[in-house]
């Protein structure tokens, strides 16, 4: 198959996937599949999280909810390509909500006096909510938002 990231490399584009890839290992990891850097896990992950950078053995430990830092990521790699002149593509994919259901505290404590597995729950939910928020805040404050 031909990707989406492949597609835009022959346009010129500089690619980088964050997070979730969920599509496999080896062959069809984010950086055989055409990403020119990817930060990753192929399945899932949770609280304490360490993803997988490109191809290598090395790996990206994620503090916190997990939605914040690999936003947090890809803001990084924005910053540095919005200093370019060449077009970019971000993929960004969460590991959360996900089940099991754990948030942390400073998410669940959104929904105090809520069963514990509802805090859970939408605490990821407000966390990859919040993770939106500060990557859209960081295109804008770049001026390539649109």
């Amino acid at each position: 198959e031909v990707t989406l990231a492949q597609v835009l490399k022959t346009a010129g584009y500089k690619t980088a996937q964050f997070g979730k890839w969920h599509l496999g290992t080896g062959p069809t990891s984010p950086v055989r599949m055409g990403f020119d850097k990817a930060v990753w896990a192929s399945n899932f992950f949770d609280l304490g999280a360490k993803l997988q950078a490109g191809d290598t053995k090395e790996t990206v430990e994620l503090k916190g909810d997990t939605s914040v830092p690999v936003a947090g990521l890809a803001a990084e790699w924005i910053r540095e390509q919005a200093k370019g002149p060449d077009p970019f593509f971000a993929y960004v994919c969460f590991g959360s909500p996900h089940a099991p259901h754990r948030a942390t505290d400073e998410f669940k404590a959104l929904y105090t006096g809520r069963p514990d597995a509802k805090q859970n729950f939408w605490g990821e939910v407000s966390g990859a909510d919040a993770a939106v928020g500060n990557l859209r805040a960081e295109l804008r404050k770049l001026g390539v938002a649109d």
